[in-house]
């Protein structure tokens, strides 16, 4: 049912005719279609509560699309927390094709990402709101996701830069939908990817597929949540368990 109506939102949002050619995309397709999943109707698109306004507000709930730099999110949530259920959906990738292009919008290759995401990307971000991750009107959706991304190649100009402006990332499929709003789901997700048993920072980061720093990142978030605890040290590293009831 879900991958279905991800569909009929990508044919939605391409139905409006947004254009997307180099330098003039009035809006990031990923977010189009985000929204056209969450509600089929745009009447409940960029609703203005308050000052602010709703990525999607439907069903009484808010609905507020984010890929990173979750702190950008801080003072909308003092303001829709306090009255409304509030969502965070969060798109990451399973496989992704990248399309290089200059700048010109003349294709010059097509690769796929060796990179591989997992769900758990999320947690990375959430360290940034901890404050607000136990609040009862917050919980969060990863939209795990097949996507194509666009780069365009620019000159680099010290040993630090990509060689590239990442300009537009297009989903493809929904893989699957997490709907985070208990612990069991959290476990849930522990559970199905095998991963229960006692760990340290370094186990996460290789299981997970990110950073040592990010993993540590991700670790204080989950501690926050009081998804995991920690209860012996291997060496100079906690070794952390998931928390079963």
């Amino acid at each position: 049912m879900e991958k279905e109506k991800f569909t009929q939102a990508i044919k939605l949002a391409n139905n409006e005719a947004i254009n997307i050619s180099i330098g003039i995309q009035k809006e990031k397709i990923l977010h189009k279609i985000i929204k056209y999943y969450l509600s089929n109707d745009p009447i409940n698109h960029e609703i203005k509560i308050g000052r602010m306004y709703a990525d999607v507000f439907v069903n009484n709930t808010i609905y507020e699309i984010q890929t990173q730099h979750f702190n950008a999110l801080r003072n909308k949530l003092d303001k829709f927390l306090e009255n409304n259920k509030v969502v965070i959906v969060y798109p990451t990738f399973r496989n992704k094709i990248i399309h290089s292009i200059t700048d010109q919008g003349e294709y010059v290759k097509t690769t796929k990402s060796p990179k591989k995401g997992t769900p758990f990307q999320l947690f990375v971000e959430l360290y940034k709101i901890t404050s607000y991750l136990n609040h009862p009107n917050l919980s969060f959706k990863i939209l795990y996701l097949d996507m194509e991304e666009y780069r365009t190649i620019t000159p680099k100009k010290h040993y630090r830069s990509q060689g590239y402006i990442k300009y537009m990332q297009v989903p493809t499929e929904l893989i699957k939908e997490y709907n985070l709003n208990s612990s069991d789901d959290y476990i849930n997700l522990f559970k199905e990817y095998d991963f229960l048993e006692p760990f340290t920072s370094t186990d996460f980061s290789k299981k997970m597929k990110i950073s040592y720093n990010k993993s540590t990142a991700a670790i204080r978030a989950l501690k926050s949540l009081g998804i995991i605890d920690s209860s012996a040290k291997e060496g100079r590293k906690n070794v952390w368990n998931v928390k079963i009831v």
